[in-house]
């Protein structure tokens, strides 16, 4: 794959089947160009000798799984040099620096009430992939909802979900 594409960066599992992501990456940084390309370990392996086993194999950072997604935008940005955008900035839901997001009943208001009314019918019935589909719809601009949903959904909340999307009475 990494002949066929040549990424910029490659995101390396350390434990694959067939060839472990250190032969992987070694091959790949002993090949014409492949010395270019920035490949990040992923491990479960949180231990320091691990991490040192990674750099040595030719990866030049490190992320050790679970990671925050967050921190691996970081680590683009930083071997990269990439920045990021995001749209909305005037808009309270929007990511930025220094400020906090409060999930609440009233930060779902940016959104249709038939869009409320099916997340919390999806939330009674535990239907979790119809409620991922249903935040895919929030629009760009809210990163930050679109995080917070989703880890109640990832985390089993549902029942979080429902006081959130509840009627009014």
């Amino acid at each position: 794959m990494w002949k066929k594409w040549q990424p910029d960066l490659i995101l390396m599992d350390m434990l694959m089947p067939v060839m472990d992501g250190y032969e992987a990456t070694r091959r790949i940084k002993s090949r014409p160009n492949g010395e270019k390309v920035v490949i990040i370990a992923l491990t479960a392996n949180a231990f320091s000798d691990s991490k040192l086993a990674t750099l040595k194999a030719g990866c030049v950072d490190y992320l050790a799984k679970p990671y925050r997604k967050q921190l691996l935008f970081e680590k683009i940005s930083q071997h990269l040099g990439v920045r990021y955008r995001y749209r909305g900035k005037n808009n309270p839901l929007c990511h930025q620096k220094g400020s906090k997001f409060s999930l609440t009943p009233e930060s779902l208001q940016l959104m249709p009430q038939n869009w409320i009314s099916e997340v919390h019918q999806a939330a009674r019935e535990m239907d979790e992939d119809r409620i991922g589909k249903l935040i895919q719809q929030i629009p760009v601009g809210n990163e930050l909802l679109v995080e917070s949903l989703t880890n109640l959904v990832d985390n089993f909340r549902l029942d979080l979900l429902l006081n959130l999307t509840k009627p009014h009475e």
